[in-house]
């Protein structure tokens, strides 16, 4: 059943009317009305051409309810949004296959994933009339390589489905350029994410803030400036970038800054080093946090140096660093995050002070060589003895294979490390209280190599 907009002959108020019929009632005054003098008095107030109403006001191929476009059902992949359309709506065209589409300067707004995987889509052109599109709209549209923004937009945003982020062009791996407008003051979360053809884009003045993994994983693109206006980078908003050689910040910045192709916030954490070519870094004695993210893929890195100031390694601070043979951690740090050193196949040895009190999970996943000297030990190490004894190996597959996997299993992972450390230093000396630990812990080690 076909709906189009028209308005009450009597009352004026506005309706949505099957075309099919030739009279209905109004919902709001009652009075009866013919349908086709409704859909006139509409399209005569709105200075709607009857030209344009033949062709689409009908047509099965637009399902438009209220001004909002609901679902396109046609079969042509050259699309002509109806003037009549105000909202293209959340997923209206979501993985059809049309090629172009021309969007009406009547359209206002743009909802979440409204061309979410159309993988045919070559080009658009956003009317200066659009001033919202929500996360993940062009989402996976893998041809696309030409949009031209609308001036009128202020934030690139995301949505949030299924416990992920959602960027506004995310996955679009043809997109070669583009250039933001300057209405525009916020880059969400992912914005980008994935672009892996974007070589070059401007930043213009009016941003603020640029979200987490805003640019991830856009591996063609060489350089970037941030303007003076931009006081907030989220984590990963530029990690992995395989062939970028700078990244520029705005001389007259005063929340970020670069010293040595490494990008710090005001507050002297490290949030992204480039190039990635680099083989050595030595990090300032001013720093108190690597961010997530930091080296992330800096595959020809082979030696960092942390001094005694940092107090913090954030998570996949140096996952997939291939390259990194050896990391001494200073006595100032107290926490290390989630698979800081993940995928690090050269490492080979490493020495965690007493000092850190919190350690993340998957730490060393991918890491076959490495040896770890720890100053302080968890519960498990304590009463076995070795941090490379059988049963705490069989433990820690439990951790990564099964608990890690839930929610409650990776709560129970983070309350274990922050509780375990004192614990374990007291079983060191409590040998009865150790040999009952002991016991409890063989019965269940046991029970997870039977069902292996």
């Amino acid at each position: 059943m076909p709906l189009v907009e028209a308005k009450c002959t009597k009352c004026g108020a506005a309706l949505t009317v099957d075309d099919s019929k030739e009279a209905m009632v109004c919902q709001y005054c009652g009075e009866a009305f013919i349908v086709e003098k409704a859909i006139n008095n509409y399209n005569i107030t709105n200075n709607i051409q009857a030209g344009v109403v033949n062709v689409y006001g009908g047509t099965s191929d637009f399902e438009i309810k209220a001004g909002e476009l609901i679902k396109y059902t046609g079969a042509s992949v050259n699309v002509t949004i109806p003037n009549t359309v105000r909202i293209i709506g959340e997923k209206a065209f979501m993985g059809l296959k049309i090629e172009s589409v021309s969007i009406p300067n009547s359209v206002t707004s743009i909802r979440h994933h409204a061309f979410s995987g159309c993988r045919s889509l070559t080009s658009i052109t956003i009317p200066n009339s659009v001033s919202e599109i929500g996360g993940g709209a062009f989402r996976n549209c893998t041809s696309l390589k030409k949009c031209v923004l609308s001036n009128n937009i202020t934030c690139l945003g995301y949505s949030y489905e299924g416990g992920t982020f959602h960027g506004f062009f995310e996955g679009c791996t043809s997109l070669t350029s583009i250039t933001i407008p300057n209405s525009v003051t916020s880059i969400g979360d992912s914005a980008f994410k994935g672009c892996k053809s974007l070589t070059s884009v401007t930043i213009p003045n009016s941003v603020t803030s640029i979200g987490a993994n805003a640019f991830y994983d856009c591996s063609s693109l060489k350089s970037i400036t941030i303007p003076n206006s931009v006081t907030y980078i989220g984590n990963g908003a530029f990690a992995l970038w395989s062939s970028i050689t700078r990244i520029t910040v705005g001389s007259g910045n005063k929340d970020y800054t670069t010293v040595d192709g490494i990008l710090y916030d005001k507050h002297k954490t490290i949030l992204h080093i480039c190039p990635k070519d680099k083989q050595r870094v030595t990090i300032p004695n001013s720093v108190t946090i690597i961010n997530d993210d930091a080296f992330r893929g800096c595959t020809n890195l082979t030696s960092v140096t942390i001094p005694d100031s940092v107090e913090v390694i954030g998570a996949n601070a140096f996952l997939d660093c291939t390259s990194l043979t050896s990391v001494t951690i200073p006595d100032s740090v107290t926490r290390i995050c989630n698979e800081a050193f993940r995928n690090c196949s050269s490492l080979t040895s490493i020495t965690i002070p007493r000092s850190v009190k919190i350690m993340g999970y998957g730490l060393f996943d991918g890491c076959p060589n490495v040896k770890v000297k720890k100053e302080g030990c968890y519960i498990a190490t304590a009463v076995y003895g070795s941090y490379d004894a059988p049963e705490v190996m069989t433990l820690r597959r439990f951790r990564d294979d099964t608990l890690k996997k839930t929610f409650l299993g990776r709560l129970f992972i983070r309350a274990y490390y922050t509780l375990s450390p004192p614990i374990a230093k007291k079983l060191k000396n409590a040998h009865k209280i150790n040999g009952f630990v002991r016991r409890i812990l063989d019965r269940w080690v046991d029970k997870l190599n039977r069902k292996q």
